[in-house]
């Protein structure tokens, strides 16, 4: 009596262990974040000289950093199985994996996509890996993934 060889049945991972990291644009970006604050800079003196106001130039400095205040500031993060967390000037902010639907691997990072968002990229949130980018890859795939429907699994590579 023959039999079949017995399938072998790969061994269920287990979560990977939390990762936290600090990530400062400004101090991360070395001469090109530098160079991005000096044109910053010439922009608010241009309009400055153009307009001949002061009050124009800190309209343009206001405007400025408004769009641009987390290049600025240091940001802590913080992956674990309850979610993502953020805090930023001492306010955290947890965001649990199920809001999240898919994941964008980006350049410097991934991008989260909120469950039910409408207008694509509009609503999610952008983690910037840093040094930790197997962590977060690992971290991402992992809870992402968990009870998922096989279609609708949005794991990725690590590898580049």
């Amino acid at each position: 009596m023959s039999t079949a060889p017995a399938a072998s049945v790969a061994p269920r991972r287990g979560p990977p262990p939390p990762v936290s990291w600090r990530s400062w644009p400004l101090e991360e970006g070395g001469l090109s974040a530098w160079m991005l604050s000096a044109v910053a800079v010439s922009m608010i003196v241009a309009v400055g000289l153009t307009t001949g106001s002061v009050e124009w130039a800190l309209i343009a400095c206001g405007v400025l950093a408004a769009s641009a205040w987390r290049f600025f500031v240091p940001t802590h993060y913080e992956l674990n199985a309850q979610g993502v967390l953020q805090e930023v000037f001492g306010r955290q902010r947890r965001i649990a994996w199920r809001a999240f639907e898919s994941a964008e691997p980006c350049c410097e990072g991934v991008y989260l996509r909120f469950a039910g968002a409408s207008f694509g990229l509009s609503r999610g949130m952008y983690i910037p890996w840093g040094s930790h980018r197997a962590e977060v890859v690992a971290c991402v795939d992992y809870y992402l993934t968990q009870g998922r429907q096989p279609d609708r699994v949005y794991g990725f590579e690590i590898g580049r």
